[in-house]
């Protein structure tokens, strides 16, 4: 029982140094430990925040307010680092008309 308690004590460390560990691996190099640290909540944040504009898209969908732009809102910023929602967001363009899906420029 004090395996599984040592173990439950340390989680939110290993979840750290791993989301450090996979940082350091993927996307641009940081230089150091400090830039990797603050990499990973400036993900946090964008991807909490894109789910929270997501969801409020979609409840929008039977509450007055334009839920479909939220929605592709909240993808947009959730493509940034989820690949589901980077083909979602790629699904949608297609979708629109011509010259609409493109940034100007």
């Amino acid at each position: 029982m004090t395996a599984h308690t040592d173990s439950a004590d340390h989680l939110p460390e290993r979840l750290r140094d791993a989301a450090i560990a996979a940082e350091l691996e993927t996307g641009p190099r940081e230089e150091t430990m400090d830039q990797a640290r603050s990499h990973v909540v400036v993900r946090l944040v964008r991807m909490g925040a894109g789910f929270v504009v997501l969801l409020a898209g979609v409840a929008m969908l039977v509450l007055p307010g334009p839920g479909l732009l939220v929605i592709v809102a909240g993808l947009a910023l959730l493509a940034r680092d989820v690949v589901w929602a980077e083909r979602a967001l790629g699904h949608v363009r297609r979708r629109l008309p011509k010259g609409l899906g493109k940034p100007s420029g």
